[in-house]
This record gives structure tokens, C-alpha cells and sequence, in this order.
């Protein structure tokens, strides 16, 4: 049974150590690539002219059932796990790893342009029953839970892996006075790796030994995928919009255009991640509907690849049931989101933000869901350097401190740095890095002509007017 539970909510494999947000950068006015991953309107107005991302990754984990005990990253031994178990409650966890290819952004006057490439991994688990859990953690040999009848419902675990190439178009909608509207989109190709989704409306089961699993009934369906590029394919799009306040009249401005102006505050929204993949490579769909089975040796089950997976799930589980669907083909939809970021300039170099993120689900027939997260975030920046302290509410449970550094061509940060450095109960941990060539200036703008503050209605010759604000 262990082996059963384990593949079939291999996606929640709460044991696992896989950076979700990245609040420290995303909001920079230096973000670049990095900034249209929450609001493609960031692309446009940049501090950066032409920003070069060479290499980046990230990886997360989050759960609320399986930690360490006063542990940090550098605990030495690492201490035994433990389980948050209570019967009565249900469990959630996910787990995001992405890898950050080559990617560019350019102004080009009032408009920008940009292009990403990326292989994203996301998996979440949601309302998991107590029972399934403890087997998990402990094994299906765990005596304690054997003969015991159980219930559980409406419980999904899903993992999505796919690469991504992604193109990003920004504009100036309008410029009046001090008044600053800006769009932007990307649409994305999707070449699908993998996926395995489970969602199970409802189902009795009873683990009545260590060899022997009973279920009375079940009602869900499943989806599979054998792995590699080009099983499924889909598309899908962001939009976002930002207005910003700004300092100084902009009815003429051109971003770029041997001026930067700053802005007193910025408001944005997106819409993120909308679309889907479709598997048809090597694919199997299942639902079962009040499916009886007992399955007896099932701890001598071989689960070497993916035919062997689905010939004992269905040979064991469906056992040919006439009232249970069956195909060759599904669709995941992406982990979705809408977002409002506000972003206050405080003089000086120092900013502060607060984002607020709202992850949905979409299902025909599977989806991943992105937990919703809310964030406050200094920061102080400057030309070549950067420092920004996210705070954050995962989940809206979990609080997160972080810490992120930009050094010119480099950037690294973590959103939750307490478990790196306390020991603390360790349930989870992200980190992230990118490494690009960030081109602040435009080589137009490199004559001397260019060189010195223009005045502007108010007669002041400031940051705004001068060939691009490199202080």
C-alpha cells in the first residue's frame, strides 16, 4: 500500500526539499527579466535599457504536516522528522522548482520588448486526509492504521513540469502631466514534460494489512504522463497594467530616450499564468465512479516505469468497470494567479512595497493551484547595487522573512531566510539566483550633449531629465 499511495500522491511527497515568489526582485525598478514574471507592464519604463539574463533557478517547498525539529541548513546531524498528525485534519503542501534559460528586455522608445525561456516544475497537494499522510511518513506496514476503515474527500495532488518560451510586448497607454499608464503582455508556447494528477471526490478505504488494500468505493479520476519533451502542449498568456504617479510632467516622455523619470508611487495588476496542457503522448486518463476493489499483494506490485504504473491501477482498481471513463489523453491548466502590486518611492534610493497574490485553480480535468501569498517589501536601491528585505504570509499562514542582494550581474535571495540560519521547526525553504548582463544606459545617450539636466516647467533640472538617472 505504501508503494500505492506513495506513486499515486507522489505529486505530495511532503519529504521532498524543492522559490516560489522571489519578492526581494520582482518589484525592483532593476528587475528586468525578472519583473514581467509578476507584470508584464513592468517591461516597459525599466531603469535598465537592455537587461541580458544569462542563467537563472529557484526552488521552493511548503507544507504544513512533515518537518524537522529545530533544525536549520547547516544542522549537524540533522534531526529525525516528525508529523504534525491529527486525524481530523486534512494537509496541504507544494513544491516549485523552476530553472531560468536565456531572456532579454529592450526599450524601444515608448514601447519594450522581451523574450524568456524556462522549465517550470510545480506540484501542490490539497486537503490530504490525516491517515493518508501518517502512511505516507510512516509506511504502509504502520500497524497502528491497519483494519481501520476510513473516509476521505475532495482531496487533489497534481505535479506539472513543461518548458516555456515566452514573448513580452509593453507600451505607454497614456502620458498627461504627472499621470502615467502602461500595459503589457506575454504569450507563451508550453511544451509539456510530465504530468500526474489525482482528484478524488470520495472514497473508503481500509489498509487491512500490510499486503492487502480494500476500497469501497471510489469516485475521482486520475491522469498520467510518461515523461519527456513534447508529451502535451498548450498555451498560455499574462496581462498587467500599471499607473504610476509620477514626479515630474510627462506628456512628452520617452522612457529611454536620454532621460529616466522616477515615480512618487506605482500601482499595478496582472492577470498570470492563464492556460493549459494538453498530454497526448503516452498518456492515460481514468475516472472511476463508485468503483469496489480489493487488492491483494499489493506490496509485490511492480512500479518500474509508466505502463507498469497504469496496468496495476487499472488492472487492480478498475478491473474493466463499465461505469468507469477511460482515455488516452488530458489537460493540466497552469497554477494561475492575479496580483496587485503598490510600490512607494520614499526619496533617497528607498522604496517599499506591498504585493498581494491570489492563486485559482482551473480545472478541465486537472489543475495545479498556487498558494495565495501577501508581501511587504523594503528596499534601497541604487545603480549597480540592492538590498530588500521581504516579509511575507504564505498561504496566508505562514510568516516568511527574507533577504535578497542584486550585485550588478548577480542576484540571489530567499524569501523565507529563517530556516537557513535558526534553528527553528523547519517545514519549509526556498532560494533563488539569476546571473545577467544588465545594460542601464542607451548608447545613444553617450555624447556629452546628452550629459546635462534639461530644465523642465518647473525649472528644475532633476534625476528625471538628465541622460538616463545613474546616481
Amino acid at each position: 500500500m505504501k508503494k500505492i499511495i506513495a506513486l499515486i500522491l507522489l505529486t505530495c511527497n511532503l519529504q521532498l526539499l524543492n522559490a516560489q515568489e522571489s519578492m526581494g526582485i520582482a518589484n525592483s525598478n532593476y528587475a528586468g527579466t525578472q519583473g514581467v514574471h509578476l507584470n508584464p507592464a513592468n517591461i516597459i519604463d525599466s531603469k535598465i535599457w537592455l537587461d541580458i539574463h544569462l542563467v537563472g533557478a529557484g526552488a521552493y517547498v511548503y507544507n504544513n504536516y512533515f518537518y524537522f525539529p529545530k533544525a536549520s541548513a547547516f544542522t549537524r546531524p540533522f534531526p529525525q522528522g516528525l508529523d504534525h498528525y491529527v486525524l481530523s485534519n486534512v494537509y496541504r503542501g507544494d513544491v516549485n522548482v523552476d530553472v531560468w534559460g536565456p531572456a532579454f528586455t529592450l526599450q524601444l522608445g515608448k514601447h519594450a520588448i522581451g523574450l524568456h525561456t524556462a522549465v517550470r516544475s510545480f506540484t501542490d497537494a490539497t486537503r490530504i486526509p490525516a491517515p493518508i499522510a501518517k502512511f505516507i511518513f510512516e509506511g504502509l506496514n504502520y500497524a497502528p492504521q491497519h483494519d481501520i476503515e476510513f473516509t476521505g474527500k475532495d482531496f487533489k495532488a497534481t505535479s506539472l513540469t513543461w518548458g516555456e518560451i515566452g514573448i513580452t510586448y509593453g507600451t505607454i497607454i497614456k502620458r498627461k502631466q504627472k499621470d502615467l499608464w502602461t500595459g503589457g503582455i506575454t504569450a507563451k508556447y508550453l511544451s509539456g514534460i510530465n504530468s500526474i494528477a489525482l482528484d478524488v471526490s470520495s472514497i473508503n478505504y481500509n489498509v487491512m494489512n500490510d499486503t492487502t488494500l480494500y476500497v469501497r468505493p471510489i469516485n475521482g479520476k486520475y491522469g498520467m504522463a510518461a515523461p519527456g519533451f513534447g508529451a502535451g502542449q498548450g498555451w498560455a498568456v499574462d496581462i498587467g497594467l500599471n499607473y504610476k504617479k509620477m514626479l515630474d510632467d510627462v506628456d512628452h516622455y520617452v522612457p529611454h530616450n536620454c532621460e529616466v523619470k522616477d515615480y512618487r508611487y506605482k500601482v499595478g495588476i496582472s492577470l498570470m499564468d492563464v492556460g493549459n496542457i494538453k498530454f497526448n503522448k503516452n498518456a492515460v486518463y481514468q475516472e472511476y465512479s463508485n468503483t469496489d476493489a480489493i487488492w491483494s499483494r499489493y506490496d509485490t506490485a511492480g512500479f518500474a516505469d509508466f505502463n507498469s504504473i497504469d496496468q496495476n491501477l487499472n488492472n487492480n482498481i478498475n478491473n474493466g468497470a463499465s461505469q468507469n471513463v477511460r482515455g488516452t489523453s488530458f489537460t493540466t491548466w497552469l497554477p494561475s494567479y492575479a496580483s496587485l502590486q503598490v510600490d512607494y518611492n520614499f526619496g533617497k534610493n528607498f522604496y517599499a512595497n506591498f504585493t498581494a497574490i491570489q492563486g485559482f485553480r482551473i480545472q478541465a480535468p486537472f489543475g495545479v493551484h498556487r498558494r495565495s501569498t501577501i508581501a511587504v517589501t523594503p528596499r534601497y536601491e541604487r545603480k549597480r547595487w540592492e538590498i530588500s528585505l521581504p516579509v511575507s504570509l504564505h498561504d496566508f499562514r505562514k510568516i516568511q522573512a527574507g533577504v535578497m542582494l542584486r550585485l550588478n550581474n548577480l542576484i540571489i535571495g530567499t524569501d523565507n531566510l529563517i530556516p537557513l540560519i535558526a534553528k527553528t521547526d523547519m517545514n519549509g525553504a526556498d532560494i533563488y539566483f539569476h546571473l545577467k548582463i544588465p545594460i542601464l544606459k542607451n548608447p545613444k545617450c553617450g555624447g556629452k550633449k546628452h550629459r546635462k539636466g534639461k530644465k523642465g516647467k518647473s525649472g528644475k533640472s532633476g534625476r528625471g531629465d538628465e541622460c538616463p538617472a545613474y546616481n
